[in-house]
C-alpha cells in the first residue's frame, strides 16, 4: 500500500509540474520610458515598457521590483529613459488594473552615443566559433534580443565611444561585449553591407563591476619611490609596484576634462605620471 501511495504522489507532482511549467513567467528585454504625469490618486502609473525588437504595444507599469544591489536612483523618473530592464510583467497586481515589473537585470545607456538610425536593432554579441587567418572574418555572432534563433555572423562591431569620448576605456567596453551572457552589454545598431555592426549606443549591465575589485597588497615604498599601478579590463587597479619618482618631472601637469555624463578618474601609472580615464557617471568607483 505504501508503494502505491508513493507512486501516486510522484505522479501527482509530475502532473502539476507539466500543467504549470508552461505558465511560468518568461523574462524579456524591455526599453523603459518615464511619462511625467501628475496624479492626485493612486495607483499612478508613470512608466511604460516596450519589448525590444518587436512591434508589441507599450505596457503601462506602476512599480518596478528591483533585485538587491541596484542603485535605483539611476533608474527612476527621467533616468529611466536611458535604461533597459530584463524581467517579467506582473499583471493586475492586487486586483488593480495596473502592472508591476519584476526586474532581473538592469542596463544603463552609456552617454555620448550617436543618434539612433531607423534601421537599428538591439543586439548582444558572442564568438561565432569561426576562426580565420585572413580578414574580414565573421568571427562575431550578433544575437537579436527577444527573437528566437536570430543571430547573424559579422566581421566587426564599431562602437562610437572611442571617437566621441576622450580618454574612454575601449578595452573595458570590448571586454563587456564577450562576457558571460548575463553580464554582456547590449548594443543598438545596424548591420551594414560589409558585415559590420555600426553601433549607435550601448547599454552596460549594472552594477559594474559585478563583483568588487581584488584587494591590493599594501606596499611601503622607500624614499624617492612611489606606488604605481596598471588598470585592467574591469577598471580595477592591479600590479602595484614601487618606482623611482624622479621620472615625474617629465609628466604633463595639465588635468584633462570629460564630456557630460562622464567622471574623470586617475591613478599613478607605471610611467609614474597620472593616467586618466573618463568613466560613465553611473559606474561603481573602483579606486
Amino acid at each position: 500500500m505504501f508503494r502505491n501511495t508513493f507512486i501516486t504522489l510522484i505522479f501527482t507532482i509530475i502532473s502539476i509540474s507539466i500543467c504549470f511549467g508552461s505558465q511560468l513567467p518568461t523574462n524579456y528585454y524591455y526599453k523603459v520610458t518615464h511619462v511625467p504625469i501628475y496624479c492626485i490618486t493612486t495607483p499612478c502609473s508613470q512608466y511604460r515598457v516596450h519589448k525590444l525588437n518587436t512591434q508589441d504595444p507599450e505596457i503601462v507599469i506602476e512599480n518596478f521590483v528591483f533585485p538587491n544591489g541596484v542603485e535605483q536612483n539611476y533608474f527612476s523618473l527621467q533616468e529611466a529613459n536611458t535604461a533597459i530592464f530584463f524581467g517579467t510583467i506582473i499583471a493586475n497586481r492586487n486586483g488593480y488594473n495596473v502592472n508591476d515589473f519584476k526586474v532581473k537585470r538592469v542596463y544603463k545607456q552609456l552617454p555620448q552615443g550617436n543618434a539612433l538610425a531607423s534601421t537599428d536593432k538591439y543586439y548582444m554579441f558572442a564568438s561565432s566559433g569561426i576562426v580565420c587567418i585572413t580578414t574580414p572574418c565573421p568571427s562575431i555572432s550578433a544575437i537579436l534580443l527577444n527573437i528566437d534563433n536570430a543571430a547573424t555572423n559579422v566581421n566587426d562591431v564599431k562602437q562610437p565611444y572611442e571617437i566621441n569620448v576622450p580618454l574612454f576605456d575601449s578595452n573595458w567596453l570590448f571586454q563587456k561585449q564577450f562576457e558571460s551572457e548575463s553580464n554582456r552589454l547590449i548594443s543598438v545598431g545596424t548591420i551594414n553591407s560589409q558585415g559590420e555592426v555600426i553601433v549607435s549606443s550601448s547599454f552596460v549591465r549594472l552594477p559594474d563591476p559585478i563583483s568588487s575589485c581584488p584587494a591590493l597588497p599594501l606596499l611601503k615604498c622607500q624614499g624617492g619611490h612611489v606606488t604605481v599601478f596598471e588598470r585592467d579590463s574591469n577598471r580595477c587597479l592591479t600590479n602595484p609596484q614601487c618606482s623611482n619618482d624622479n621620472d615625474t618631472r617629465a609628466c604633463i601637469l595639465s588635468v584633462p576634462t570629460c564630456p557630460t555624463g562622464y567622471d574623470l578618474v586617475s591613478y599613478t601609472s607605471i610611467s609614474t605620471c597620472p593616467a586618466y580615464n573618463c568613466d560613465a557617471y553611473f559606474l561603481t568607483k573602483t579606486y
